[in-house]
């Protein structure tokens, strides 16, 4: 099998910043919301994943990410079912020996190293003080780690392999990170044992077995069934989450209004900020509903004049508008098949950061309209004369809960143009953008002839 080596570029730290105690009156709300937007992105990541490498390589850098460790590496049992074999190694330059990824590609055998040992207790296993447990290995001990955690993928009961992490700080993973990893884990097990499923399918070449195929059958719709209780479960844990939510608000409104002259300044901004940050968030899980719900609908295809859908929204942001001088220009625009619901909400999007990114403008100009690329490829576009941004950082303008501008300067939850984008691909096309720090910025996509997804 081969062995993919990965450098990540950055590391959030999700569970390692939400774990950490706080006086904040979020602090637990968040470390949950947290947690679960982060599980949520990655069954996002990882759904319609064919490839074993490529899942792989999602997982641990999801892991790595969320967790701050320094490497990591995931362990699959192989054919033979008497080892467990490193399909992907993870590697941050500089910052261990380079004879660590050597070292995590070995093989492993069950009962042996951390690794073998969570995966033949089919438990997880960490080593706060790897140098001096009884059972390290000589040539990890000498790469500088001094923790490491093993979490086993178990499916039907069954141990699939093991995602472990290492980190170069002892004592570094608590009760509170193996928990979040032991979800993770459950997330994505289902997906590896249908892989391995139609792999052995394949390499067997049993097509006209009956059995083998019912197999397949059968853990592809428990697969499905995992999907679709992840995202039960991500509805769930958001409509769940706004009852605090809302108590904090208003409790925090009452306390404002009710006290407001027993209080000293410093208390009353500390409240009205606790109410701005419990209203931001049940915004952020408003977006993550609607972001999650798009993979969900399906395609309704037919013609869509796009100049009547883009003056359709331009109408719909005049409230908006009032007191503010905005020159709108739509040009007449070539037709496309496609789902106009869909469709209106990229223009509403794109419309909506227009008018966000050029509030500081005495005088406001959006521009919707079109161009013809190569092979008479349609492009549309919204341009604007805004705060623009700096292009080295356009490959976050897409991501779920990437900002380029800090919230206190302008609103929004991260979540507009990860939509766009998704329905823009759900459609055949492509979307980029083009901008350079205060001279606006335009966006611009195209829609394919032949969709790929009706529904």
């Amino acid at each position: 099998m081969k062995i993919d080596v990965q450098s990540p570029t950055s590391v959030r730290n999700i569970l390692g910043v939400a774990h950490r105690p706080s006086n904040g009156a979020l602090s637990n709300t968040e470390r949950q919301a947290s947690l679960y937007r982060a599980l949520h992105e990655l069954a996002v990541s990882v759904a319609g994943m064919t490839d074993v490498s490529t899942l792989a390589r999602t997982i641990v850098e999801h892991a790595s990410s969320l967790t701050g460790a320094d490497t990591g590496a995931l362990y699959l049992l192989n054919a033979e079912r008497d080892s467990l074999v490193s399909v992907v190694v993870l590697d941050h330059p500089g910052t261990l020996p380079p004879s660590l990824v050597g070292v995590l590609a070995q093989t492993v055998q069950p009962g042996s190293g951390v690794t073998g040992g969570a995966f033949e207790q089919r438990a997880p296993l960490v080593v706060g003080e790897y140098p001096a447990w009884d059972g390290a290995v000589p040539e990890v001990g000498a790469t500088g780690l001094k923790t490491l955690v093993s979490i086993p993928l178990l499916f039907a009961d069954r141990a699939l392999g093991c995602l472990t992490l290492g980190f170069s700080a002892p004592h570094a993973c608590d009760d509170a990170m193996v928990r979040g990893l032991q979800l993770l884990a459950a997330q994505v097990a289902p997906a590896f044992e249908a892989m391995h499923l139609v792999d052995v399918y394949t390499r067997s070449e049993l097509a006209v077995s009956a059995t083998l195929e019912q197999k397949v059958i059968d853990r592809t719709t428990q697969f499905e069934a995992a999907l679709r209780e992840l995202e039960s479960f991500s509805y769930s844990v958001s409509h769940d989450l706004r009852a605090p939510l809302r108590s904090i608000s208003s409790y925090s409104q009452i306390l404002l209004r009710d006290y407001n002259t027993n209080l000293p300044a410093d208390a009353q901004d500390c409240l009205q900020r606790v109410s701005s940050a419990a209203k931001r968030m049940g915004a952020l899980i408003d977006d993550l509903l609607k972001f999650s719900r798009l993979g969900r609908h399906p395609l309704s295809r037919r013609s869509v004049s796009m100049k009547r859908l883009a003056d359709e929204v331009i109408d719909d942001f005049a409230t908006e508008c009032v007191g503010r001088v905005i020159t709108f220009d739509v040009t007449d625009m070539p037709p496309c098949d496609g789902d106009p619901g869909l469709l209106r909400q990229v223009f509403a999007n794109l419309v909506d950061n227009a008018l966000k990114y050029t509030r500081s403008r005495a005088v406001a100009c959006i521009d919707v309209g079109f161009s013809v690329g190569d092979d008479d490829e349609v492009i549309y576009s919204v341009t604007d004369n805004g705060a623009g941004f700096d292009m080295q950082y356009a490959d976050k303008l897409f991501g779920v809960f990437q900002r380029l501008h800090r919230s206190r300067e302008y609103e929004g939850t991260g979540v507009g143009l990860a939509s766009v984008q998704r329905i823009v691909h759900r459609h055949g096309g492509r979307i980029w953008a083009d901008a350079a720090v205060d001279r606006g910025a335009a966006f611009f996509f195209t829609i394919g002839k032949d969709l790929p997804d009706a529904g």
